[in-house]
């Protein structure tokens, strides 16, 4: 099966996103008790993401390892860590006015430590189908998104998106962060 890149979800459109959450907070260690949910709209999913860890990657008895990876999930999840220059807006705005003018559904939350690093940022690309399970397709699948899109690889963290287990940690582990709405 090949990847269809024309799998965007537009905005405004409902549609069942999936993905597996945890609330087993330990930092970078998170492994176990993830779950797999289905939720139905931008709103729940922003609650999620700010209070769970999260994967695109669905796992067999919830523990996050290679070996148990047996499905994934329909979002693609962006981490962006790297400080703008000196009078450079962070680049998540960058990218989200990108998915803005391809209409394309998003979440966009700032990450664990937006409060002392207010360029950190946590974006959810909604898709109309799962990511695909084979390796070698899934960064086939996940390059194609990110050059349809225009994101530069340079300013992003793309080990969470060549790593089909990869986790985001909740930004409210850092728990003087006022919730984003």
């Amino acid at each position: 099966m090949t990847f269809n890149p024309q799998i965007f979800n537009p905005q405004n459109i409902n549609y069942k996103m999936i993905l597996s959450i945890s609330s087993d907070l330990k930092e970078k260690e998170t492994t176990f008790n993830f779950k797999k949910i289905e939720i139905k709209s931008l709103n729940e999913l922003m609650e999620i993401m700010n209070n769970y860890a999260i994967s695109n990657g669905l796992f067999l008895n919830g523990n996050r390892h290679s070996r148990n990876i047996k499905a994934m999930g329909n979002i693609l999840f962006i981490d962006i860590d790297n400080e703008p220059n000196l009078n450079q807006k962070p680049y998540y705005l960058d990218i989200e006015y990108k998915l803005k003018r391809l209409n394309i559904s998003f979440v966009s939350v700032p990450s664990k430590n937006a409060d002392k690093y207010t360029y950190k940022r946590h974006i959810a690309i909604i898709l109309n189908n799962n990511l695909p399970l084979i390796k070698k397709e899934y960064l086939r699948a996940v390059y194609e998104i990110i050059n349809k899109i225009g994101i530069d690889l340079n300013k992003i963290d793309i080990k969470v998106q060549e790593n089909q287990i990869s986790f985001l940690a909740p930004c409210t582990i850092n728990k003087n962060f006022k919730n984003y709405k």
